[in-house]
C-alpha cells in the first residue's frame, strides 16, 4: 500500500527586509487575516482561492475523462467570466483583480514568473496559476510519498505482475522492427524477440527514432510543408540537417538523404547544413552544447545570408 501525505503546517516566504515570516495559511480566513497584517492586503484572497478551485476541478475532470480542452467546454462548465479572466486572460490581469498588495501578487504568481513559458502579461498565462495546482491530489499543495517516490513504481509493477503482465528489465534493445512487429533485445546475455500489437515509448523522442528508424512519415510531413507553400507561390529555402554518427550508418544515410531529395523533387533554394561552422564547435554553442550562442547565431545568419538573396533575386 501506497501512504501519501503533504505538510498541514503553513508555508513561510520572506521578502528582502522582513524581520518575520508570513504564514501562507491553508485555511483561507487566516489567511486573509496574514496578508492584511503583514503585506497590507485588501483584496479579496477567499474568492481567489474559490475560484481556483473551480478552475482546478474543472481540469482534473479533463483528465479523469481523456476529454481533449476547449475554450467552449470552459465557458460552458466555468462560465465566461472565469473562463475569460482564468484561462484566456492574462496572469497580470488575474492577479490584479483579486489583489492589491505587490507582495500577494508576487507569491500567488509565483508559478508563472517561476516556472511559466512567458510573460505575465500575455494572454492565457492566467492558466499556469491553476494547472500548476491541478495535478496534485492534496488541494493544490505539494505531496509526499512515504519511506519514498520508487514505492509507486514497485506498487505498479506488482499490479501489472498479479494481472500477468511479463517484465523485462535491465534489457538492451537491439531492435524495434516496425514492418513485422516485433523488438528484439538482450537479457542476462540472452536474446529475446517479442511480438506486439501496440507499441508505446515513455521515453524521450530521439530513442524511438534510433530504434525504429521511420523515415516515411517525416519525408512525408516534410513533403506536405512544401507543397503549401509552393501552392501559395512562395519561395521556399530548405535548410538541411545531419543526422550524429551515434545513430548508427543506417539512420544516418537514410535521414541526410532528406533534405536534398526534396530539394531535388521541388527544385527548392537547397542549404545543405543549417549549422555549418556551428555544431560541436564549443565557442559557438550555449553551455548546452546543442544550440547557438550569439557568436553561433551571427555565423548562421551569414551563412544563410546567400540563399535569402537568391530567394530575393527569385522574387523579382
Amino acid at each position: 500500500t501506497i501512504q501519501g501525505f503533504y505538510p498541514k503546517t503553513p508555508k513561510l516566504v520572506y521578502f528582502q527586509g522582513d524581520q518575520h515570516s508570513t504564514k501562507i495559511y491553508q485555511n483561507y480566513n487566516q489567511l486573509q487575516k496574514e496578508l492584511e497584517n503583514n503585506w497590507g492586503e485588501k483584496g479579496r484572497v477567499n474568492d481567489f482561492r474559490n475560484d481556483e478551485n473551480k478552475v482546478v476541478s474543472f481540469i482534473q475532470n479533463l483528465y479523469r475523462n481523456a476529454t481533449s480542452p476547449s475554450l467552449d467546454l470552459a465557458n460552458d462548465i466555468l462560465g465566461k467570466e472565469l473562463t475569460n479572466l482564468w484561462i484566456s486572460g492574462t496572469a497580470k490581469d488575474l492577479l490584479d483583480h483579486y489583489f492589491t498588495s505587490e507582495k500577494t501578487k508576487l507569491y500567488m504568481g509565483m508559478t508563472v514568473i517561476e516556472s511559466g513559458p512567458a510573460s505575465i502579461y500575455e494572454p492565457g498565462t492566467a492558466f499556469t496559476i491553476p494547472l500548476m495546482d491541478s495535478g496534485s491530489v492534496y488541494d493544490g499543495y505539494w505531496g509526499f510519498v512515504k519511506t519514498g517516490i520508487w514505492k509507486i513504481t514497485e506498487s505498479l509493477t506488482k499490479i501489472n505482475s498479479d494481472l500477468g503482465v511479463k517484465i523485462h528489465l535491465s534489457s538492451s534493445i537491439n531492435e524495434v522492427d516496425a514492418s513485422n512487429n516485433y523488438v528484439s533485445f538482450v537479457k542476462d546475455e540472452k536474446d529475446f524477440k517479442l511480438n506486439y500489437d501496440h507499441l508505446i515509448f515513455a521515453t524521450d523522442p530521439i530513442t524511438p527514432s534510433k530504434l525504429i528508424n521511420d523515415f516515411k512519415n517525416e519525408k512525408n510531413n516534410l513533403d506536405l510543408i512544401i507543397k503549401k507553400f509552393i501552392k501559395n507561390n512562395s519561395i521556399v529555402i530548405l535548410a538541411g540537417m545531419k543526422s550524429s554518427e551515434s545513430m548508427g550508418p543506417s539512420y544516418q544515410k537514410e535521414f541526410d538523404s532528406l533534405y536534398p531529395e526534396l530539394s531535388k523533387k521541388y527544385s527548392l533554394i537547397f542549404m545543405p547544413f543549417l549549422l555549418e561552422g556551428v555544431a560541436l564547435e564549443k565557442e559557438m554553442l550555449l553551455p548546452d552544447y546543442k544550440h547557438p550562442n550569439a557568436k553561433g547565431i551571427k555565423m548562421m545568419a551569414g551563412n544563410l545570408k546567400p540563399y535569402i538573396l537568391e530567394a530575393l533575386d527569385r522574387l523579382d
